[in-house]
């Protein structure tokens, strides 16, 4: 996920003026619960805990904003120099792939990719070992039913970690706004309702996370890794029930470089090559029924191959978006690595 892109004096001014709020809450529910335990009532304490946190992430943010802030010229020149110092940090430690858009597609054209061109058709079988130390990312496929390889959902996640957040955020709201009403505080109360939505939100969207991604479809593709320039087959097998709406699929390549101004540090993305293969209306797909999209395109030769360093990564993937009626909606990414065929 991008981080927001935040230059010179404006992106400081926004910055502020979205942690204020967080600011004078927690100093505001510090001295309402102070003056409430110290008049006797020992319910309003969850305000000082509550307080400190609000305070605190408020506090940060200003800190943070004050602290990194600079002028577009100087964030570009960052994000330059953390995607040179990728492909530096590549070639001292003695690998042969070296990154990313221009430098990546030059890399590709002349000797970038440093394996010696053999008899085997697939570019597993010709990376070989290879693949396993290369600056690329570590993908697990399987053998697929209908083609070569199955491939996994990227960056996939047990939703622990979302859930957790989401507990502990309204673990923290939801008992300072029954304290604030309990001592018939109304202002902070309703004020803390705010953030009591907030919690919610937070919540409902990561149980929806969660649940969608419970009706995801199995992806396979014709080669893992694939060659640039070469077709690629896709087979989605969308399993029930599911009463899809609306169906979309995609191959997609992303870059995201990841740079520091100062002490913090910040990861942009967008997007370098995007093809839709399907975008049409769904279809009721009943319990143990599948509804199946074979699908193939040409990958550009000219594009930039798979690559992940440290601050770096080049990202290959196939996007089902799926719109699910009386389900949560899920739109995920599979990846796969695709790699310049080497010459003679």
């Amino acid at each position: 996920m991008s981080a927001p892109k935040r230059t010179g004096p404006l992106g400081t001014v926004f910055m502020i003026a979205f942690a204020m709020p967080f600011t004078g809450m927690g100093l505001f529910a510090m001295f309402l619960g102070l003056t409430s335990v110290l008049a006797g009532q020992w319910a309003a304490a969850i305000a000082l805990p509550f307080g400190g946190v609000f305070f605190a992430a408020g506090a940060g943010m200003i800190w943070s904003a004050l602290r990194d802030r600079g002028s577009p010229e100087a964030l570009a020149a960052a994000r330059r120099s953390a995607a040179g110092g990728a492909v530096a940090e590549a070639v001292a430690e003695g690998e042969s792939i070296v990154p990313v858009g221009a430098g990546a597609r030059a890399a590709a054209a002349s000797d970038g990719y440093r394996v010696a061109a053999g008899s085997a058709r697939s570019a597993r079988e010709v990376y070989g070992a290879a693949l396993a130390t290369a600056p690329l990312p570590k993908l697990e496929a399987q053998p697929g039913g209908v083609l070569a390889h199955a491939i996994a959902l990227h960056g996939a996640s047990s939703g622990f970690g979302e859930i957790f957040f989401a507990l502990l955020w309204n673990g923290f709201v939801w008992p300072f706004f029954f304290a604030m009403l309990a001592v018939r505080s109304m202002f902070a109360a309703l004020f803390s309702l705010l953030f009591c939505g907030v919690g919610a939100y937070i919540m409902v969207a990561t149980v929806r996370k969660i649940l969608g991604r419970r009706r995801l479809p199995r992806v396979e593709v014709s080669a893992e890794p694939a060659y640039l320039g070469d077709e690629l087959r896709i087979h989605v097998d969308q399993g029930g029930p599911a009463r899809v709406t609306h169906y979309r699929v995609a191959v997609r390549c992303e870059e995201s470089v990841q740079y520091t101004v100062g002490t913090d540090t910040r990861t942009e993305t967008h997007v370098v090559f995007e093809q839709q293969l399907y975008d049409d209306a769904g279809t009721p797909v009943r319990l143990g029924e599948h509804w199946t999209h074979d699908l193939s395109l040409l990958l550009p030769a000219e594009a930039p191959p798979s690559f992940q360093a440290g601050h770096n990564q080049v990202l290959w993937s196939v996007r089902v978006h799926a719109q699910i009626a009386g389900w949560p909606d899920y739109d995920e990414g599979f990846a796969f690595r695709a790699l310049p065929r080497p010459g003679p």
